[in-house]
């Protein structure tokens, strides 16, 4: 799958410690984010059945450590190992409030605040068709970095005290969804037009790219499969974002 989602190496050691210790191929530097996923939840039942309460003591203090200082453009690749492991290995301690959702406000004060962190960089970054793989990749990660914080942030997060904050705005969530899906269809839309300052950049390979990591995104982090909302016109963006509804 996608090359320019990888796996850091804090998180391939853990990944590969549960995968070895149950029999299952392990991953490699070739394996993107949403492969190791996808071996996640294909062996996840024999998986459960190996773990026992001492290697889950040990995996737990591994993946704590492995997210006191973790990039705001990692937490959505984090996420979605969790997800994967959270309602099944119950023998993992998952630090997934500590580490992930009480970080968002450290990133932004509020989800379309997240814009400004795209805006800031993509300036920095200067993206053209000169631009390097370097580039793309960094650019990549940049915007579903932030696409997840948008979205997480529009439906709720855990404040500096840990106490779940609800905010539940279906609008901002479908700016996001749909500025990030087809931002040429909706241009009107601030996070649109953060988006094609990247896509018309003509930068190497990075629209394909883009594309690909966006359906795995939706498909891994939130269960949202963008063919089965598609037709020959594309997919559908507003019903796409109609999906995040039964999580508000």
């Amino acid at each position: 799958m996608n090359k320019f989602l990888d796996i850091d190496s804090d998180l391939l050691g853990f990944l590969n410690e549960i995968l070895s210790n149950s029999n299952v191929d392990t991953l490699d530097a070739q394996n993107s984010i949403f492969d190791a996923a996808e071996r996640l939840s294909q062996n996840i039942e024999k998986i459960s059945e190996s773990i026992d309460d001492e290697l889950g003591e040990k995996l737990s203090a591994d993946i704590s450590a492995a997210t006191e200082e973790l990039e705001f453009v990692d937490f959505w690749k984090y996420a979605i190992i969790f997800n994967a492991i959270e309602n099944e290995l119950y023998q993992i301690e998952l630090p997934y409030d500590e580490s992930i959702r009480q970080k968002f406000i450290e990133t932004a004060n509020s989800s379309i605040e997240v814009l400004d962190i795209i805006n800031g960089d993509l300036d920095e970054i200067g993206l053209s068709e000169n631009s390097n793989e370097s580039d793309v990749f960094e650019t990549i990660n940049l915007l579903i970095g932030c696409l997840y914080i948008g979205l997480e942030m529009a439906i709720g997060y855990n404040d500096e005290e840990g106490e779940w904050v609800s905010v539940g705005d279906i609008d901002v969530i479908k700016q996001w969804a749909c500025g990030f899906g087809n931002p040429y269809e909706y241009p009107d839309n601030p996070v649109s037009e953060a988006i094609l300052t990247a896509l018309d950049s003509e930068a190497p390979g990075l629209k394909d790219e883009f594309y690909e990591g966006l359906h795995g995104f939706f498909k891994y982090a939130y269960q949202i499969d963008i063919e089965e909302f598609s037709s020959d016109d594309g997919p559908d963006w507003d019903a796409i974002s109609e999906q995040f509804e039964e999580l508000l």
